[in-house]
């Protein structure tokens, strides 16, 4: 398969100017194979990232060969070595983000890899792929593969006109192919490039210097680009610092890192240095960034940039075979603080704050490009009295935590809790009966493992929502009868806890996370169905909401500042993502009988992939998948599945599928400062909210924590709200308790847990300053329910707060 370097060199004529991008006049030309008349490379040059993900499969030859269609000047692309040593083209370090495979690349072979559909996964118009079941995959089970470098070099040696090639060697540290010493791809990609004669007409780009180090030692004549992100804490200037030092020739770091400046550019250009940044979408991005003076520009939309920059006429910026796709990315307009919408005044928020309240408190950065709230919520039976009470309340929340530090043009993504909705099933008359019990004086605690004032709850639910709960029973006969009561409570729900949020969302024009055990519903107008499922405190409904099947699931929801889907009903028609809890704890399994989120298969990775807003990929774990990566700390296997079974290894399949910003919105069933199976509880909970950032062997960058607190009948709710960030250098801090290590109670493995760490960038406090284990385990025994002390249910209402950054 092997071309000679004397044909080659006739083939890639094209690229005689062979400078890095403005070395040549616009109008010049070259001749290519059979003496084609070639354009010289434009200025600034189009490079199709990973050929243009956004009109066809990422990384693939149809990507490849529609971006020479639309006549770009650089083809982007990803290599690295297989089991069996050969160069495929793929960026992840894993098949799971892209294909309908699952596994690491080096642990799998050639075969291996081109049996997956590298187009399972595709979705037109989307950026980078990301696994989603709701949207369209037309390119599925249409033979797209995985291709070997070779397999695009030989393509593209038969190009008459062919653009530049800019190849990167995938070496990030963390990532299951890492080499430290940067030699081993470097090894087999050098004398490629050189048997097709691309020695200097080719460049080689890595976030690994070393790769380039190698790369410059093995062939002087290939151009070398360094990539580096802010999100890894990477300044630009530094990245333009090991450029210079190195002696390399391209800088590359993300356009939109902290000090990318006309002045960066001016620097580099000084010191003869070429400016590549990535990946920029947005046509006013492009507009902005080529007005800079850069060199070229890599992004995902292509035909955008070439109509922005050239005035290119295209017509079609996706293949044939895919459905037209528009060339540039809508335009995402920022959000805005609320305007005249219905806002509880400051009294009304007042009265409704719990004894024991606090202001949020954060940490500001002035590169932010996301301000995160965490809201810690004291659920109370009053605030469910009615639709109106829990209205009221949720929006005082935003009013007293959100709204204060709301930044005009800076979006906000506010974190409500898991089961945020889970009371308001006792709404209205049919949950008075409840409401009383949760203010009868308990006993005793019987443990936070035997809730059976819980029980007695569902009981009388059951009967309350009886008419529901046979309804239902008739449309699914086989309907599991612990959670008969929440399938009844869809109308409730949707009224009380979706359209609360949905609403909030868009008034307030921010992003917001909240979650509920509930089932997928509709809106009906059927008569029939509004006898049978209105609430009997509503006289007048012209239309109730009801569940599409029998799934009850602890769900995660986001809402966006604006509909998406003007046909959904209402409280989700701004809905941009939900998420199913897995695996599920032991009360959610035995006590509510709840139905656990897919945790093999297709399902399982479209759920577990979240979805990106304003720059961020989102991902949601709850509870117990906060913890599951599928290995001790920093011990990754290297031959692991990370999606093959998310029971096993949710964290971890999240990081395959590109997450970078986990979010946890959590109800943590019993006492925070005290000991469970692991030890103590507030050490163990490191695992997940500390470990997501500080984990070696993932890439997450944040994790956002916010807990739900208050007693529920005869179970506590408790813990401590949190955003950390990986590399932080934030003032250290440390949860309740975390000083010490039992040798006797804790988990050896949690030894790398305790003490201060700087990762925190907010941190709630607890009911009362830290101390001894034994204290603290008595102020948790004293705030439960049934202890009759003075501390009982008197938890912390507060938030803490964050700006992400790119």
């Amino acid at each position: 398969m092997g071309t000679s370097q004397t044909v080659m060199a006739i083939r890639v004529a094209a690229l005689a100017c062979a400078g890095i991008a403005a070395g040549c006049s616009s109008s010049a030309e070259v001749a290519g194979i059979d003496g084609a008349s070639c354009p010289a490379i434009g200025s600034p040059v189009i490079s199709a990232h990973r050929g243009g993900a956004a009109y066809a499969p990422e990384n693939t030859l149809m990507a490849f060969r529609n971006a020479v269609r639309l006549g770009v000047d650089e083809l982007e692309m990803d290599t690295q070595l297989t089991a069996d040593g050969e160069l495929v083209v793929i960026h992840d370090d894993s098949v799971d983000r892209t294909t309908n495979c699952s596994g690491t690349v080096g642990s799998m072979t050639l075969a291996d890899i081109q049996a997956c559909d590298a187009a399972y996964w595709f979705v037109p118009g989307q950026g980078v792929t990301t696994p989603s079941e709701t949207s369209p995959h037309p390119l599925r089970g249409q033979g797209v593969v995985v291709p070997t470098l070779r397999e695009v070099l030989d393509w593209h040696a038969r190009l008459p006109c062919p653009p530049r090639l800019s190849i990167e060697i995938k070496n990030i540290p963390g990532e299951a192919n890492f080499d430290l010493t940067g030699a081993k791809v470097a090894r087999a990609l050098v004398p490629l490039l050189q048997s097709y004669g691309l020695a200097d007409r080719a460049i080689v780009q890595s976030f690994w210097p070393l790769s380039l180090t190698v790369v410059r030692q093995m062939e002087p004549r290939l151009k070398t680009q360094f990539l580096s992100s802010s999100a890894n804490l990477e300044p630009a200037l530094a990245n333009l610092a090991v450029v210079i030092a190195s002696g390399f020739d391209i800088s590359a770091p993300n356009y939109d890192a902290p000090l990318f400046r006309q002045a960066y550019v001016n620097s580099a250009h000084a010191a003869n240095k070429a400016v590549i940044p990535f990946t920029v979408d947005a046509a006013a991005d492009q507009q902005s960034v080529a007005a800079l003076g850069v060199d070229g520009l890599i992004t995902n939309f292509p035909a955008c940039a070439l109509q922005q920059l050239r005035g290119a006429d295209i017509a079609h910026a996706a293949p044939d075979d895919v459905p037209d796709t528009p060339a540039c990315p809508p335009d995402v307009q920022p959000t805005a603080p609320a305007a005249a919408i219905d806002r509880p005044d400051a009294q009304t928020c007042a009265a409704l704050r719990p004894a024991r309240w606090a202001p949020e408190t954060g940490q500001a950065d002035a590169r932010g490009a996301l301000r995160v709230v965490a809201l810690q919520y004291k659920q109370e039976i009053r605030h469910v009295v009615s639709y109106a009470a829990f209205r009221t309340k949720m929006r005082c929340l935003v009013e007293d935590h959100v709204v204060p530090v709301m930044k005009p043009g800076r979006p906000t993504l506010a974190v409500f809790n898991e089961d945020a909705g889970l009371m308001t099933i006792a709404t209205g008359s049919r949950g008075a009966l409840v409401r009383a019990q949760a203010q009868t004086p308990l006993g005793a605690p019987l443990g936070d493992a035997v809730p059976l004032g819980i029980v007695a709850a569902l009981g009388l639910l059951n009967t309350a929502y009886l008419p529901q709960v046979l309804a239902y029973q008739a449309r699914f006969p086989l309907v599991d009868p612990r959670k008969a009561v929440f399938l009844a409570a869809t109308d409730t729900f949707a009224r009380a806890f979706s359209q609360t949020f949905s609403d909030i969302a868009r008034d307030y024009g921010i992003y917001v996370v909240a979650s509920n055990n509930q089932a997928r519903y509709h809106a009906s107008r059927k008569p029939l169905d509004i006898a049978t499922f209105r609430d009997p405190d509503l006289a007048a409904v012209d239309e109730v909401y009801v569940a599409d099947d029998a799934r009850v699931a602890n769900t995660t929801f986001l809402w966006g500042p604006h509909d998406v889907d003007a046909g959904a009903p209402r409280g989700e028609t701004n809905l941009l993502f939900r998420n199913e809890k897995v695996p599920l704890t032991a009360i959610e399994q035995t006590v509510l009988g709840l139905d656990e989120g897919p945790a093999t298969g297709d399902a399982a990775r479209a759920n577990a992939a979240g979805t990106t807003i304003e720059g961020f990929h989102l991902g949601f774990a709850t509870s117990l998948p906060a913890f599951r990566f599928g290995y001790d700390f920093a011990a990754r296997p290297e031959a692991l599945a990370p999606c093959a079974d998310l029971r096993v290894s949710y964290m971890s399949c999240m990081d395959a599928l590109g997450v970078d910003v986990v979010v946890q919105a959590e109800a943590n069933p019993g006492r925070w400062a005290g000991y469970v199976d692991g030890g103590w509880q507030p050490l163990e909970w490191m695992g997940s909210t500390w470990r997501t950032v500080a984990e070696p062997g993932v890439r997450f960058r944040y994790n956002i924590t916010a807990h739900l607190v208050g007693n529920l009948l005869d179970l506590p709710f408790d813990g401590q709200s949190a955003i950390t960030r990986r590399g932080a250098d934030a003032m250290p801090r440390h949860y309740v308790g975390n000083l010490e290590f039992s040798d006797a109670r804790d988990t050896p493995g949690y030894r790398a847990y305790v003490g201060e760490h700087p990762e925190f960038l907010a941190l709630a406090p607890w009911v009362t300053a830290d101390a001894d284990r034994d204290a603290l385990s008595a102020t948790g025994t004293a705030l439960a329910p049934g202890s009759r002390d003075p501390l009982e249910n008197d938890y912390l209402e507060t938030a803490v707060w964050a700006d992400l950054v790119h």
